[in-house]
C-alpha cells in the first residue's frame, strides 16, 4: 500500500500554494521533499503538487459535480483535489489505493468527522467516473476554460486574438508536462561535447533544431535522477533552458571583441548564452534589479564558467557607471518582466495570479525600463527588447512606443514564437538598431 508521506506533503505545499497564490518550485517543493521520501515518494508528490495546480479549476468543477457545490474547508478541498487528480487525470494508481489513503490522511489531518464523506464522495465519483469524462470531453467546444483550467477571461482573450482552434490548441499546450530541455555549453571551456558522453551513458536526449542556429546548441533530455546531479551540470556542461530563449540573442548578434549589456539579466540564461556565442572574448555586463535574484545570476555565471561576465545590482552598476558608460555598449539585451503568458506551460501558477488589469499595467513599466537601456547603446549599436508573453500589449505596442519617442532608432528585425504553432515556450523579441 503507498505511503502517506507524499500526499501529507503534497497537501501542505498546495495549502502554502493557496494561501500565497504563488508557487515557486524551487523554494517550495525541494524544501518539503526532504530525505525521508524515496525517490518514487518523491516523483508521486511533485506530480500530484504540479498535477493540482495545473489542473486546478477542472477539479474543483468534478468537486462541484459530485458533492452538489457544498463549501469544504479549504484543506479538505485540496485533499480531495489530491484524490480528484488520481482518479480522473493521473489514473495509474488504483482505485482502492486512492479511496483507502484519503480517507486514512483526512483522519491524519484532522477530518476525522468527515472521513465517512471523503469516503462517499471518492466512490461517488467513481461510479460517476465514465459520465464526467464524457461530460468533460464535451464541455471542449463550449467551456474549454474549464477543461484545461484557464480563466474564461483569457480564453475569451485568446479567442479573439488567436480565433477559437488556435486558442485551444494554446490552452492545450499549456496543460502539458513540459520536457526538459539543456542548452550544451560549446565555449572553449568545454570542448568535450556532451552528447556524445550522454550516448555512452544510455541517457536519452534528441536536438532540438532552430531555423536561426546553425549548429544545434538545445537537447531534449531524460535524465535518471535530480538534473543538477547529472555529469556536467556542476561543470557548467549545460545549462537547462527553452529553446525559444536563444531567440533574443540571436538577433542581438554578438560579435567576439563587442561589448553587450543584459540589462535584466537573472537567472543568468540570456546572459551566459551571450558569453558563451562569443567564446567569452569581449566585455558581458549582467544587471539586475532585485538583490535576491541576485545571488542566484553569480551562481550561473559562475558555473558556466563565463568569465567575461560582470555581475551587478542594476542601481549599484548605474551609480558607479553612468557618467562613462552612456551609449558605450555595442548591444544591449532587455529582458522585461512581464505577464509570462507564453510560459504558462512551466510557470503554472500564472493563469491563477493573472487578472485582466496586468495588461493595463505592464506595458507602462515596461516601456520605463526599454527607455532606461536605450541610453547605454553607442551609435550603430543594438537594443533588443524581449518578453515571454504572447499579448501584442506587451510586445510590439511597446516598441511602437518607443519607436515614437525615440527617432534615433528604427526596427531591424522581430521575432514572435507562440507556443501552439512552433511547439516551444511563447517569446516574443525586436532588434532596435541605433542610428
Amino acid at each position: 500500500m503507498p505511503s502517506h508521506k507524499p500526499r501529507e506533503i503534497a497537501v501542505q505545499i498546495l495549502r502554502r500554494v493557496i494561501e500565497s497564490r504563488r508557487f515557486v518550485e524551487d523554494e517550495l517543493l525541494n524544501q518539503k521533499l526532504d530525505s525521508s521520501l524515496s525517490p518514487r515518494d518523491k516523483r508521486l508528490c511533485h506530480e500530484i503538487v504540479l498535477g493540482v495546480i495545473r489542473n486546478q479549476i477542472l477539479l474543483d468543477w468534478l468537486i462541484e459535480q459530485i458533492t452538489h457545490r457544498n463549501r469544504q474547508r479549504p484543506s479538505l478541498r485540496i485533499l480531495l483535489q489530491t484524490a480528484f487528480y488520481q482518479i480522473f487525470i493521473l489514473d495509474r494508481i488504483p482505485d482502492h489505493a486512492v479511496v483507502h489513503e484519503t480517507v486514512s490522511l483526512a483522519r491524519n489531518l484532522g477530518f476525522s468527522r468527515q472521513a465517512g464523506f471523503v469516503n462517499a464522495v471518492l466512490r461517488n465519483s467513481l461510479r460517476n467516473r465514465d459520465q464526467l469524462r464524457n461530460e468533460i470531453e464535451s464541455m471542449k467546444k463550449n467551456r474549454a476554460f474549464i477543461v484545461f483550467s484557464h480563466p474564461e477571461w483569457l480564453q475569451q482573450r485568446w479567442k479573439k486574438r488567436f480565433g477559437s482552434e488556435s486558442c485551444l490548441e494554446l490552452m492545450e499546450w499549456n496543460n502539458r508536462i513540459p520536457p526538459v530541455y539543456v542548452r550544451v555549453n560549446s565555449s572553449d571551456s568545454h570542448k568535450s561535447p556532451l552528447p556524445a558522453a550522454w550516448e555512452k551513458q544510455g541517457i536519452e536526449f534528441k536536438a532540438f533544431d532552430l531555423p536561426w542556429l546553425r549548429d544545434p546548441l538545445f537537447y531534449e533530455i531524460r535524465f535518471n535522477g535530480p538534473i543538477q546531479q547529472q555529469q556536467g551540470f556542476e561543470e557548467g556542461g549545460f545549462y537547462i533552458q527553452d529553446p525559444s530563449a536563444s531567440s533574443a540573442v540571436e538577433l542581438l548578434n554578438p560579435q567576439k571583441g563587442g561589448s553587450y549589456l543584459d540589462f535584466c539579466a537573472a537567472p543568468g540564461g540570456k546572459t551566459t548564452l551571450i558569453a558563451q556565442w562569443i567564446q567569452n572574448h569581449g566585455e558581458v555586463v549582467a544587471c539586475e534589479f532585485s538583490e535576491t535574484r541576485l545571488n542566484r545570476l553569480r551562481e550561473n555565471v559562475d558555473r558556466m564558467q563565463s568569465s567575461n561576465v560582470e555581475v551587478y545590482l542594476l542601481a549599484d552598476w548605474e551609480r558607479q557607471h553612468k557618467s562613462s558608460s552612456g551609449g558605450r555598449f555595442d548591444g544591449v539585451l532587455v529582458d522585461v518582466p512581464c505577464s509570462n503568458t507564453g510560459v504558462m506551460r512551466r510557470r503554472i501558477d500564472v493563469r491563477h495570479r493573472l487578472n485582466e488589469e496586468f495588461f493595463s499595467t505592464l506595458p507602462d513599466m515596461q516601456l520605463k525600463i526599454l527607455k532606461s537601456a536605450a541610453n547605454y547603446v553607442k551609435k550603430g549599436g543594438t537594443l533588443v527588447y524581449s518578453t515571454c508573453s504572447v499579448e501584442s500589449e506587451e510586445n510590439r505596442e511597446v516598441v511602437d512606443r518607443f519607436l515614437k519617442e525615440h527617432s534615433q532608432f528604427e526596427i531591424k528585425a522581430e521575432r514572435t514564437i507562440l507556443p501552439q504553432v512552433d511547439k516551444m515556450d511563447g517569446a516574443y523579441a525586436a532588434a532596435l538598431i541605433h542610428r
